[in-house]
């Protein structure tokens, strides 16, 4: 898909307007700078970090999941981190939910501590706001090695 094609905006739009990445809409990842907050929140943005029941803690990314999302282990449970790399040390804000009646928790990188080499700035003007390519933030080479090593392992019992 090619950013900003007609297909790519359509797409963005269709993510922002429905699914988890609503969320994450006004997260604004700073690439090649100070590696500080990463986040761009208004003051009456309901994603503000001063609010009293704002819980942040600091994970460290083990593996990417499926959909492109970093997972870290989180009180002894894997959780998808929106945002995060392979090895990153990051600092992000976790979400408690329940769906299906299941009790969920998810986090979005807030400031990257420890960055990977791995990481580079999305191509995408799209990409902050939509987060319908979740990979756009790793080089290309290590998107493909990560997706087929994915591959592998979802496909290694079939």
């Amino acid at each position: 898909m090619v950013p900003d094609s007609p297909v790519c905006r359509w797409i963005c739009f269709e993510n922002l307007m429905y699914g988890f990445s609503t969320l994450f809409a006004r997260s604004f990842f700073i690439i090649g700078e100070s590696n500080k907050s990463i986040m761009n929140l208004q003051p009456n943005d309901p994603l503000r970090l001063d609010d009293a029941d704002v819980e942040l803690a600091t994970l460290r990314i083990r593996e990417m999941g499926l959909l492109g999302d970093g997972v870290a282990i989180f009180e002894e449970d894997e959780i998808p981190v929106f945002g995060g790399l392979v090895g990153e040390l990051v600092k992000a804000r976790i979400y408690r939910y329940s769906r299906r009646k299941k009790n969920l928790i998810t986090a979005i990188v807030i400031e990257v501590i420890e960055s990977s080499p791995k990481r580079v700035k999305p191509p995408c003007q799209y990409f902050i706001s939509c987060s319908g390519c979740q990979w756009q933030h790793m080089e290309y080479s290590s998107q493909l090695i990560e997706k087929k090593k994915l591959c592998s392992e979802t496909n290694a019992g079939v």
